[in-house]
């Protein structure tokens, strides 16, 4: 089985601070051993959460953790 994580957050309308989401998933993936995670914005920037849940089934997830990340 293969687990997918997705990291969600408010998103905002601040590119960088949006950065910071996609650069914490990096670093998950390296640290964790996992080899799907993704990043997801409830509102005001994409990747939303339904790119990203389907980035994770093109990925090949057989299961996905949705983290909130506030």
């Amino acid at each position: 089985m293969k687990t997918a994580l997705l990291l969600v957050d408010h998103g905002s309308a601040r590119a960088k601070a949006n950065e910071l989401l996609a650069e914490v998933a990096l670093l998950v993936r390296a640290l964790s051993g996992l080899e799907v995670v993704e990043c997801a914005h409830m509102e005001l920037a994409e990747p939303t959460i339904a790119q990203a849940f389907e980035a994770c089934a093109r990925a090949g997830a057989d299961l996905v953790i949705v983290h909130p990340y506030f």
